[in-house]
């Protein structure tokens, strides 16, 4: 406490200051200013609280505010405050951005962070594969998953301003959700697209030597003056029955041999024809040159040559050895004749394995034809990983072969079948 008068520093409850004997009123609290009465000069302590003073001298009311001292006290008063709300909003600021930041690292480690952006590149591949393959509603709606989680990951990141907390999940949750449509809509358009391929059977090439399969879907792969292959669907067993009946019509009826899916024959002039039908209602063609098939001749006899050729040197190199490697070389020597005089033949465990792999990739079709048409796909997961497990299995048996290191006859084979395959697993988009 203060003297009004003097300043002097005055103990609590004194009624005199002990510096100049003012009197001292007690207040609480009441900032007391000292002030001079405009109209008579006189002096005057007043409240700085109040409103406006009366002087005791004159009478005189005057307004505190009109006081430069009382403006002066005001002005600190409220610089003050300034500053002290400055400090407190900059405390906030400084609070906030600590919040953000640890909001930040807190997402960033999570595993929900890791699978939305791991899912937006799925999303985007899901997108371009499904565009690529025609799938065009397929294509937006991953198009629009990944836009989501996008956005859901910006938000999550602090990137984006969220309106309200915990937007980020729910825009996640719905990406996740659209894998529903997403699945629905690649396997109706897949369907849609397999079924309505439109068969032109054309006029030129070898396909002028075939009647036209009785349906409108399919296609051609190729048709030149050599070579024909041609896929026709929703053929029945009636219809393929028919066409054989319609091809031996056209003169393919020499060398003649039918299985239950397959046929083949010539005609007179040398054209060799296949045809394949399996329960996929899907029937395949293949015509022959007699051009093509001589020269197919011509591999394996060249083939018989060259190894009865290398057959007779190192005979003759045998023979300018030892007794005892004469012996051993004798006994390689019967085994390289039976290997000459099965030279035009293809290797055994080779063709056991090409027609085994051709026997899967016709079940594996026929079954992801009925898995991406079915209603109850998750009945299926069980027989879908195992079918996936056997088609990796084999492709990479099949990858394992060299065609440059097998024998011309072997190198023949191994691409027929291989070119028979991959063309199946081509019109079946697979």
């Amino acid at each position: 406490m203060f003297c009004s008068k003097c300043g002097a520093n005055i103990s609590e409850g004194a009624t005199f200051c002990p510096e100049c004997g003012n009197r001292c009123e007690s207040q609480t609290g009441a900032r007391i200013i000292k002030l001079k009465c405009k109209n008579c000069n006189g002096d005057l302590e007043v409240d700085a609280d109040k409103g406006e003073y009366t002087c005791p001298y004159c009478g005189d009311k005057e307004k505190i505010l009109d006081s430069d001292a009382v403006a002066i006290e005001k002005l600190k008063s409220n610089t003050y405050k300034e500053m002290e709300y400055a400090r407190m909003a900059n405390e906030k600021e400084k609070e906030d951005r600590n919040e953000k930041r640890e909001e930040q690292k807190t997402y960033r480690k999570s595993k929900f962070s890791k699978v939305t952006i791991v899912s937006v590149f799925i999303c985007i591949i899901a997108a371009i594969g499904s565009f690529s393959s025609g799938s065009v509603l397929s294509g937006i709606i991953a198009l629009i998953q990944s836009g989501l989680l996008a956005v859901s990951w910006l938000m999550g990141m602090q990137i984006i301003k969220e309106k309200k907390k915990f937007i980020y999940v729910a825009l996640a949750i719905l990406a996740f959700l659209l894998v529903i449509p997403f699945g629905a809509s690649h396997s109706g358009g897949h369907s849609s697209s397999h079924e309505n391929r439109k068969l032109n059977w054309p006029d030129d090439g070898l396909a002028a030597y075939l009647p036209a399969p009785d349906t409108e879907y399919g296609y051609v792969l190729s048709n030149d003056k050599d070579y024909l292959s041609a896929s026709a669907d929703k053929v029945t067993d009636e219809k393929y029955a028919d066409y054989i009946e319609a091809c031996k019509k056209k003169g393919f009826d020499k060398n003649s041999s039918t299985t239950s899916t397959s046929f083949e024959a010539d005609n007179k002039d040398g054209y060799h024809l296949e045809l394949t039908h399996y329960s996929s209602d899907s029937m395949d063609i293949y015509l022959s040159s007699p051009e093509r098939m001589k020269a197919k001749t011509e591999i394996t006899t060249e083939a018989s040559t060259e190894e009865k050729e290398e057959s007779a040197t190192s005979e003759e190199v045998e023979e300018t050895t030892t007794v005892e490697e004469s012996e051993q070389e004798s006994e390689d020597t019967a085994d390289e004749e039976t290997s000459v005089s099965d030279s035009s033949v293809v290797d055994p465990d080779l063709k056991a394995f090409l027609d085994s792999y051709e026997v899967f990739i016709d079940d594996y079709i026929e079954f992801m034809e009925k898995y991406e048409n079915s209603d109850d796909t998750v009945s299926m997961l069980a027989d879908y990983a195992d079918y996936a497990s056997k088609y990796a299995d084999f492709v990479s048996k099949a990858d394992a072969y060299d065609a440059d290191k097998m024998s011309p006859v072997d190198s023949a084979y191994y691409l027929e079948v291989m070119t028979r395959c991959n063309t199946k697993l081509a019109k079946a988009a697979l």
